[in-house]
């Protein structure tokens, strides 16, 4: 039994099979996470070359059989050519892609997912935003949208809605100046300004096309920053790889 369809999507990763294929991951709208082949992608004179380099995002005709899929075509809407010459941003949207690979599954629609790619990728390299902001925006938003979205209207230990002031990744979200002798003895515990609660808040339920429409001062965005790295620890099985990379561009940056 076999099928030809097309989907919409992205490139998350590839990997070399052979002396001229690859074995290409896509996240897509209609079906998700799926693996495919691609033959003779790696020769020079390939018109699946550059379709399948990581971010290339368009639409992909698959041959399916009942033990593989090759993709047999591709039209690129966007490379996204200022991120790869962005040494830098090459390794955010690395990161990010990574993410979705461990995070994202086969046969269920990943139209959000790839929506918030899309963007993400698109404001890698504007400035006015910062790549670190894009970086805590996306994990905000992904977590939101797999299901494993942090309390923030509420305080986590004893629901009141007043004086929130703490954010504790162990009790899964935001906690009020009352609950703090709780819920420090739970784990990690940030105290937070206003503003940044309000980002927290914004990013989770703004409309997806004005999600990386804000900036943030750097107080505020070192709470955000620290706040989504102790929430990722919590809900990741391992370390993404590419997250040491950006480590270690950033602190060369410096």
């Amino acid at each position: 039994m076999s099928a030809k369809y097309t989907v919409t999507g992205i490139v998350l990763s590839w990997m070399p099979v052979s002396e001229s294929d690859k074995r290409v991951v896509l996240l897509t709208f209609e079906k998700g996470r799926i693996t495919a082949f691609a033959r003779g992608a790696r020769k020079a004179t390939s018109p699946l070359l550059a379709c399948t380099e990581i971010f290339a995002y368009g639409e992909f005709e698959i041959y399916e059989t009942r033990n593989s899929r090759t993709i047999q075509n591709a039209k690129i809407e966007n490379f996204f050519k200022n991120v790869r010459e962005d040494f830098s941003s090459v390794y955010y949207g690395m990161y990010f892609c990574e993410l979705l690979d461990g995070l994202t599954v086969e046969n269920v629609s990943a139209e959000e997912e790839v929506k918030l790619l899309y963007l993400a990728l698109k404001s890698l390299t504007v400035e006015e935003i910062g790549r670190k902001l894009v970086k805590n925006v996306f994990e905000l938003r992904l977590m939101k949208i797999i299901g494993e979205m942090p309390k923030l209207y509420e305080c986590s230990i004893c629901k009141g809605k007043e004086a929130i002031d703490y954010f504790s990744a162990a009790d899964e979200g935001v906690v009020c100046k009352h609950c703090v002798s709780k819920a420090a003895t739970h784990g990690s515990l940030r105290k937070m300004s206003s503003s940044t609660l309000y980002a927290l808040q914004y990013i989770v339920f703004v409309d997806v096309k004005k999600l990386f429409s804000f900036s943030l001062s750097e107080e505020c965005r070192k709470e955000l920053e620290g706040i989504m790295s102790d929430y990722l620890k919590l809900h990741l099985e391992k370390t993404p790889k590419s997250l040491s990379m950006i480590e270690e561009v950033e602190r060369l940056n410096q």
